[in-house]
């Protein structure tokens, strides 16, 4: 039962669980996500055919096969292609392509399970059970409101206890701190914590700080900030971040402060 999914830019996926030894990562290659391509009404006479033969072509596209699924909740089954893709970083932008044909106008055709989160995907089409076995562990990191605008940080909780100084002081009590729990989650009271302090280790020249439990990937991005208006009011999203082998959780709300530092991009 993994309790966090990695997936590395060259396909390879890892499947993190808890052992008697700690956590364990068992490496798949095989792993093809897969979203679907109908047309958006009705339409016995329409051809998917030529779509087919375009993805078949692209260096992105595992395999593609036509199979029989009910797109909508008042539809019956019917034909619909399936396209197999090399990387789930690759499923948007191959489901935009089906809006390109220029024997169909757009809105011809709509796609199927595009938009799912990278790890409720790889379970739907898996069957894996993300329910973790026992108890995961957890290292609270968390910044006061007044350091959430700065690049560099001077001050910074560790498990409890508040630490300052340079740059220096604060990435060794993190990294400490990692060695001694070997924590299964990052509890962080702002998303901009991780980036941070990687740029902090590589402005102070500390080669071999890191939050990863595997080799050579530190961190990634998985989304981007972003300001939305809902209603008349408008809304922050943070950007999100992984960290292989490390469930990472923090806020939805991001503190005024760090707000008020990104605001320039609304």
């Amino acid at each position: 039962m993994p309790f966090s999914i990695d997936f590395l830019d060259d396909g390879r996926v890892l499947e993190w669980e808890i052992t008697t030894d700690g956590a364990v990562a068992t490496e798949r290659d095989d792993y093809t996500p897969r979203f679907y391509v109908a047309a958006r009404d009705p339409a016995p006479d329409l051809d998917l055919t030529t779509l087919q033969s375009v993805y078949d072509q692209h260096p992105d596209v595992v395999a593609t096969e036509m199979v029989t699924r009910r797109p909508g909740f008042r539809r019956d089954e019917e034909p619909v292609l399936a396209v197999d893709v090399a990387h789930i970083d690759r499923v948007t932008p191959l489901a935009r392509q089906a809006r390109q044909l220029s024997a169909h106008p757009i809105g011809d055709f709509a796609c199927f399970n595009v938009d799912f989160s990278r790890e409720f995907r790889y379970c739907l089409e898996t069957g894996a059970d993300p329910t973790p076995a026992s108890e995961l562990s957890t290292l609270q990191l968390s910044v006061p409101v007044t350091e959430t605008s700065n690049d560099v940080y001077g001050e910074l909780s560790v498990a409890g206890d508040t630490v300052t100084g340079s740059p220096t002081d604060l990435l060794t009590a993190v990294q400490r701190a990692l060695d001694a729990h070997d924590p299964d989650v990052l509890v962080c009271s702002t998303s901009e914590i991780v980036p941070t302090l990687y740029e902090m280790a590589t402005d102070a020249g500390i080669d071999d700080f890191s939050l990863s439990r595997w080799p050579d990937v530190d961190y990634q991005q998985l989304a981007s900030r972003s300001t939305y208006s809902s209603y008349g009011r408008v809304g922050h999203s943070p950007a999100r971040y992984n960290v292989p082998g490390r469930a990472v959780i923090f806020p939805r709300a991001e503190p005024y402060c760090s707000q008020q530092k990104r605001s320039a991009f609304a």
